[in-house]
């Protein structure tokens, strides 16, 4: 979900997300392959892929809440994380007609016959907490 800090302007984009490519964008390097995560846009088949500013760029995505909710920019980011700040008016969604795809959250973990006790915990508590 693409979201923005209230502090900035908040705008729809007309038409086509290519005037996305001059707002601040805060966006997360894959620490393991250094390659910058690929915001799920939705392009026309004409538009090439969008080359976003490098307005801040994280290896993880905490710091890229923050600065957004300080209005730094647009970050693309899970909805568990900034439900919070969803909720109380502090992010506000943007780009929502031009998502092309739902990001998956995955958990995995070794192949066993029985999980470990602790591991079991774990697995119950995130399916438990974890509001997605």
């Amino acid at each position: 979900m693409f979201m923005r800090g209230l502090q900035s302007v908040c705008r729809r984009l007309p038409g086509i997300v290519l005037p996305v490519a001059s707002e601040p964008c805060l966006q997360h390097k894959f620490p393991a392959t250094g390659k910058l995560e690929r915001w799920p846009l939705r392009l026309e088949t004409s538009e090439a892929e969008l080359v976003l500013p490098d307005t801040m760029i994280s290896n993880t995505i905490e710091p890229l809440a923050y600065a957004a909710v300080r209005g730094r920019g647009i970050a693309f980011l899970p909805t568990f994380l900034v439900r919070e700040a969803l909720e109380s008016g502090q992010l506000v969604t943007v780009l929502d007609d031009y998502i092309d795809r739902q990001v998956a959250f995955w958990m995995l973990w070794p192949s066993s016959r029985f999980a470990s006790p602790k591991l079991r915990v774990f697995i119950d508590y995130m399916s438990a907490h974890l509001r997605i």
